[in-house]
C-alpha cells in the first residue's frame, strides 16, 4: 500500500476585546478597581470566543463532507421538534460510519458534543447510562454525562445554533440600532413573544451560527412596533436586518481517535494591558488578542448529525 502525505489550509486572523477603563473608576469603585474587575470577566469570554470559533469550524458546511439531518430530512429547515431529535439510533449509526471510514473509537468509546437540551430527550432511553454509573470514574471527560451504545456524550452549551431551523417568525429592522440600546424596532412586531429568544442577524435568511452581525437577544416586552429586549446590545444593527425566531438546531458532532480539527496560531490567546492614551494618563484599555484559526483537517474524522431538540427554550440569560 502507498503511503502519501495531504496538505491542509488554514486561515489565520486577529481575535480579541478590549474594555476601557479610567484611574477615577479605579480609585473610587466600591467593588475595587474596575480594572482587575475586567481582567477577571476577560477570561471567560475569551474562552466562549473560542469556543464559538472552534464549533464554527467543525459544522462549516464547506468542509463537513459528512453532515446529515435527523429524521431523514433534507435540510435543517425541515428539522421538525418531534420527528428530528437525537437517538440511540442516530449515535449507533453514527458509530458504524465512522468504523467503516477506519476512524477507530478512544479507548472507551466514540465521542459526540451535544447540547443538555439533547440530553434531555435521550436521558429516558433504557440503553441511556449515567455517568455516574461508570464502573472507571477514572476515564470520565471533562462535560462528560453518559453513554449509550458505546458512545461518550459530552456536554457543551454552545452545540446550538439559535433560530437556525424552521422559521416560526421573522421581520426586519425599521432602522439603524446601535450598540448598548434595549430596544429595535421592527417592520412588524406580530408573533415575537415575550420571553422567547430571537436573532438579528444579516447575511442569511435563517441564522447559520457563522454570521458575525448575529445577535441573540431574549424578547421583554412588545409595545406597537417597538420590542423591547431583557439586554441591550452589544453591536451595531443596520436597518432592513432580520430579526428571526425560529426552531434551535443542535449539531452533533461525532468523533473518534483520529484528530479531525486543527488550530494554527502565530500568538497564543493573551491578555494585554495597553498603556494610558491622553495626556494625563487616565485612561487605558485591557483586553485580549491572539492571532490564530481553526479548520477541519481530516474531514472523514468526523461525523455531524443536525437534530432539533422536544424543548426549544430561551435560556436564563439573554445570551447563548
Amino acid at each position: 500500500m502507498a503511503i502519501s502525505d495531504f496538505q491542509v489550509g488554514l486561515t489565520i486572523q486577529e481575535y480579541g476585546m478590549a474594555v476601557g477603563t479610567t484611574e477615577k473608576l479605579d480609585l473610587t469603585s466600591h467593588w475595587g478597581p474596575i480594572s482587575s474587575t475586567v481582567r477577571t470577566m476577560l477570561g471567560p469570554q475569551m474562552a466562549l470566543s473560542l469556543d464559538i470559533l472552534a464549533r464554527n469550524a467543525l459544522i462549516d458546511p464547506n468542509k463537513a463532507t459528512y453532515r446529515t439531518f435527523a429524521g431523514g430530512m433534507a435540510n435543517r429547515a425541515a428539522l421538525t421538534q418531534s420527528a428530528s431529535q437525537l437517538s440511540p439510533a442516530i449515535a449507533k449509526a453514527a458509530a458504524y460510519n465512522l468504523g467503516v471510514r477506519r476512524i477507530p473509537p478512544t479507548p472507551q468509546g466514540y465521542i459526540a458534543v451535544v447540547h443538555p437540551a439533547q440530553i434531555y430527550d435521550l436521558r429516558d432511553d433504557p440503553f441511556w447510562i449515567d455517568v455516574n454509573k461508570y464502573t472507571r470514574p477514572e476515564i470520565i471527560l471533562n462535560g462528560e454525562v453518559g453513554k449509550i451504545h458505546g458512545v461518550r456524550f459530552v456536554e457543551a452549551n454552545n452545540a446550538r445554533l439559535p433560530n437556525a431551523g424552521a422559521i416560526v417568525t421573522q421581520t426586519t429592522l425599521s432602522g439603524d440600532v446601535p450598540a448598548n440600546r434595549d430596544y429595535i424596532v421592527v417592520a412588524s412586531a406580530v408573533g415575537l413573544v415575550p420571553g422567547n429568544e430571537i436573532t438579528i442577524h444579516r447575511d442569511f435568511a435563517s441564522p447559520d451560527g457563522t454570521d458575525a452581525s448575529e445577535e441573540h437577544m431574549v424578547v421583554k416586552s412588545v409595545s406597537g412596533t417597538r420590542v423591547y429586549l431583557r439586554a441591550k446590545t452589544t453591536i451595531h444593527h443596520s436597518a432592513g436586518d432580520y430579526v428571526t425566531d425560529g426552531i434551535d438546531v443542535f449539531p452533533t458532532t461525532f468523533m473518534g481517535a483520529v484528530r479531525a480539527l486543527g488550530r494554527g496560531t502565530v500568538l497564543e490567546p493573551e491578555v494585554r494591558v495597553a498603556l494610558p492614551t491622553d495626556k494625563l494618563r487616565r485612561q487605558s484599555h485591557v483586553g485580549w488578542y491572539g492571532l490564530f484559526g481553526y479548520g477541519i483537517i481530516r474531514d472523514w474524522a468526523l461525523e455531524i448529525v443536525e437534530t432539533a431538540s422536544s424543548v426549544n427554550s430561551a435560556p436564563a440569560f439573554p445570551w447563548s
